[in-house]
């Protein structure tokens, strides 16, 4: 939210943000008039930026200077002082060979100009380019319509850069009215992508407290104009170009990012994520579904954080000493909860294309919206804290995402557990959800039972956490019987998994990415020879659905095992048809098994070592792993 280099990959028009531009000038300028002695050098770019660099870090208070500089901003000086080319002749020289040719073919020159405006640093060249374009404006019939949508964008672009007064402005908008109703998609485009270069300038050097300035003002009822009559609000009769929609889309959250809060009962932001939320549902453009959707999530994120970005820039306050005032939150929890109902929509897509940037969404207003929760979780070292009304919600969520990763290819599958392993990290109680996750760990149609193992892994580790290790191991005692009736490969995987979870050992933990391998493995060899399965394979669980190890500081055991074994023959079933996806148990499968249940054994207390051991008994005549077990033990 707050670089102020936009974009590093390519060299593209909008690279940099106005506030970056405003420093270069700035320090063009002083250079300039340090220079000024008839007898002066004036020095390079190269130099300018090495000299800036060494002033901002002995500049006075300290490291102030450079913790105001971002990352790309830094690498910027750096390279250029590195460089040794002397960036101030190379840019006056290309400046002067347009200036010339300009004369005399003005249309081959205007797009390298608009090019020359994102790097050039001197105030008097852009107001040159300014004058030069507002001539060209006034002779150029409008029948040069290539010509006029670099004209229009040049004049919007080197204003903003100047910054311009009220009566500029208007005559400019009043340009910018006549171009907008253009018969041509593309200058209307140029006329749009000028206009998101004056609000950002008008925004970042708005001196007006309490209120917008009057240059802000005109350009809101502009822009809002125009939106209403073919932009996002009504059906826009110009869907044929995608950069249309996306400049109209950009402008609408540009003004809502910063003017909506000066303005009494303004209804823009309810407007759109009513309008969002029609668009996404429908559109196949995943260029532009990204555009809206990466809006949104803006919006939610700027209203936690309470910055939009309107700050005070060095070549502002050159200008007029610039005061941006921070903002207030302008997405209100009904309206985040709108925008989070309809990720959730958006996340149950079937093209992943579409699905996975919802989920970004998705947790997005999931951490807003559970930020107080997230506070007393790390006032409590790291341990969930128990708020009835947000658990609530996030286990639906839960639920959701178990199903996205039953139902998604391999890649996006990995996606989904990791997002929820952290979503039980932070957010969950690992008592609400464990049964949830175990019924999907031992479900006949799970296509990703590695996966779910991590998630597995993961509930077992916060459960311990949160010092509900003598819970737990109840609880595993008491499911033995669902996780023996499974076919011998499946259930050594299984308790394989479930005794390094529950696990204190860190030695032996570190054996666990041994089993995800082995879990990755059977389900790639399950996907290649299985074309689907039956109903719900997580009938092994189903009966302690009801249950959970949670809502249970004091689990009753009798009762979960009596649930337990009433689901015994479901996981038998479950396991029958899944009995090809797990290859022959080898010695080092059987090996692990055997080291971790010992392991788990070993922390047991005497009754539960009876039962642990009646439990493999029962088993031990048809299955010899059991029996070396037991041995073992």
């Amino acid at each position: 939210l707050r670089d102020s280099v936009i974009g590093t990959h390519q060299f593209r028009v909008n690279q940099y943000d106005l506030n970056f531009m405003w420093q270069q000038m700035e320090a063009y300028a002083q250079y300039t008039a340090n220079s000024s002695a008839p007898d002066a050098e004036l020095p390079s770019a190269s130099e300018i930026g090495a000299s800036t660099a060494q002033r901002a870090k002995r500049g006075t208070g300290g490291g102030s200077a450079r913790d105001s500089e971002d990352v790309a901003t830094k690498n910027y000086r750096y390279f250029t002082a590195q460089s040794g080319v002397d960036f101030k002749s190379s840019t006056q020289l290309i400046f002067d060979v347009l200036m010339q040719i300009i004369e005399h073919n003005h249309i081959l020159v205007l797009p390298n100009l608009v090019k020359f405006t994102e790097i050039c640093e001197s105030r008097d060249q852009i107001k040159w380019i300014k004058d030069k374009a507002l001539k060209l404006q006034e002779t150029i019939p409008m029948d040069d319509t290539i010509s006029h949508q670099h004209l229009i964008y040049l004049l919007c672009k080197t204003q903003a850069m100047l910054i311009p007064t009220i009566g500029e402005l208007q005559q400019l908008c009043q340009l910018i009215g006549n171009y907008l109703k253009s018969s041509h998609i593309f200058i209307r485009n140029a006329t749009l992508a000028g206009l998101l270069c004056l609000l950002e300038c008008c925004s970042k050097t708005n001196t007006t407290i309490g209120r917008l300035s009057d240059e802000l003002a005109l350009l809101r009822d502009l822009i809002v104009g125009y939106i209403n009559r073919h932009g996002i609000i009504d059906v826009s009769a110009m869907q044929c170009s995608d950069t249309h929609t996306k400049l109209v889309w950009t402008l609408n959250y540009c003004l809502i990012e910063w003017t909506s809060k000066f303005v009494p009962q303004c209804h823009l932001l309810s407007n759109t994520v009513i309008a969002a939320g029609n668009f996404l549902r429908k559109t196949n453009n995943e260029d532009v579904y990204l555009c809206v959707l990466h809006g949104l999530e803006r919006m939610v994120v700027i209203s936690n954080t309470g910055n939009s970005g309107m700050s005070t820039s060095s070549g502002a306050s050159a200008a007029g000493s610039a005061v941006g005032s921070p903002p207030v939150g302008i997405v209100t929890p009904m309206l985040r909860n709108k925008i989070e109902k309809l990720a959730l929509e958006l996340v149950k897509l079937e093209n992943e294309r579409f699905s996975i940037p919802a989920l970004q969404l998705l947790l997005t207003c999931m951490y807003v919206g559970s930020a107080k929760q997230l506070e007393n979780t790390e006032l409590s070292n790291g341990i969930v804290q128990d708020e009835p009304e947000i658990i609530a919600q996030q286990t639906d969520k839960v639920d959701i995402l178990l199903h996205c990763i039953k139902s998604s290819t391999r890649d996006a599958a990995w996606i989904y557990g990791q997002v929820l392993c952290q979503i039980i990290r932070d957010l969950v109680p690992p008592n609400e959800i464990l049964t949830k996750v175990i019924k999907e760990f031992l479900a006949i149609n799970q296509p990703h039972c590695d996966v779910i193992a991590m998630i597995v892994y993961q509930v077992f580790r916060c459960a311990i956490d949160s010092t509900f290790l003598q819970v737990l191991q109840d609880w595993l005692i008491c499911s033995l019987p669902t996780f023996l009736a499974l076919p011998e490969q499946k259930a050594v995987w299984c308790l394989s998994v479930i005794f390094l979870s529950a696990s204190i050992n860190l030695h032996l933990i570190k054996l666990f990415p041994v089993l995800l391998s082995a879990g990755a493995a059977a389900a790639a060899t399950a996907a290649s020879t299985t074309g689907g399965g039956g109903g719900d394979g997580g009938a092994g669980v189903a009966g302690a659905g009801g249950g959970t190890f949670g809502g249970v500081s004091n689990l009753d055991a009798s009762t979960a095992a009596g649930l337990t074994l009433g689901a015994g023959d479901g996981g038998a079933g479950a396991g029958a048809g899944a009995v090809g996806e797990f290859p022959k148990l080898g010695q080092h499968e059987i090996a692990l098994f055997v080291t971790a249940a010992v392991d788990f054994h070993a922390k047991l207390s005497a009754e539960q070592r009876l039962r642990f051991r009646d439990a493999f008994e029962k088993c031990a005549q048809r299955q010899t792993v059991y029996a070396q077990l037991l041995q073992s033990l």
